[in-house]
């Protein structure tokens, strides 16, 4: 699916904030994890980069051209940098997560944890734990199949709501 292909409110618990899906590799991890084929993932996003979004899957025929890769990179390596480690500390990303049976029962759920590239270094790292105390199984698993739907909230920072 098309980046911001839908939009919604969501509500992440503490705050409301409109969302936006994206064609993250979530859509096929969280299926393998669950079994569920007919996921979408949202970010928030304000309505400036929902229409950004927008315009550039109507670009999509252009920003594939090879030159044009090229341009936007450097550009991008040159103007684009990521969160300072203060930013990191302070930063925080929130979850929400929803399921819906054929039978019409929904559940929620909502997550806050440390800001995405401390959340990547820290889970890195207890997988990394798991596989030197020879805690493993050969083969392609995502975390929550190898260690279990909490193992997400043995890393400091991660909370369930």
């Amino acid at each position: 699916m098309p980046a911001a292909y839908e939009t919604k409110e969501v509500d992440y618990g503490s705050f409301t904030q409109l969302s936006v899906t994206i064609p993250w590799g979530d859509v096929a991890t969280a299926y393998y994890s669950t079994g569920i084929s007919n996921i979408k993932v949202f970010m928030a996003a304000s309505d400036q980069i929902v229409k950004q979004m927008k315009w550039s899957n109507r670009l999509r025929w252009l920003l594939k051209m090879p030159a044009v890769k090229r341009f936007l990179q450097k550009r991008i390596d040159r103007k684009v940098w990521g969160p300072t480690e203060e930013q990191r500390q302070k930063g925080k990303s929130y979850i929400w997560g929803q399921v819906a049976g054929e039978e019409g029962r929904v559940e929620e759920a909502r997550m806050a944890t440390p800001d995405g590239y401390t959340l990547t270094a820290r889970s890195s790292v207890a997988i990394m734990q798991n596989i030197v105390q020879k805690n493993y199984v050969v083969g392609f698993q995502t975390p929550s199949l190898a260690y279990g739907p909490d193992f997400v909230l043995q890393i400091d920072g991660c909370e369930r709501y």
